[in-house]
């Protein structure tokens, strides 16, 4: 019983790509990171308006954890970057 969460929440975490890569495959644009910055406002957005409805935004929050925003933020870029610009990986 222990296995099997974290098991079942990677293959949930893994189904939940499909829905970005399908977006990244079939929006078209001369300019592929206007995909990529488009839904990452609105997914911002949404994070934000849910984070706001549990309670309110922490203000000291980014002030404590900056570094650990831009590492992640930049992790997100690489994702977006490499997904597109894989031509020989079929996701």
């Amino acid at each position: 019983m222990k296995t099997l969460v974290p098991v079942t929440l990677a293959v949930f975490a893994g189904l939940c790509n499909i829905p970005l890569i399908y977006g990244f495959k079939k929006a078209y644009s001369q300019n592929p990171f206007i995909f990529a910055g488009s839904f990452n406002l609105v997914s911002a957005f949404v994070f934000l308006s849910i984070a706001y409805l549990f309670g309110g935004i922490e203000h000291h929050y980014f002030v404590r954890n900056w570094p650990f925003i831009l590492f992640a933020a930049l992790g997100i870029v690489l994702i977006n970057t490499l997904a597109h610009y894989c031509p020989n990986v079929d996701f």
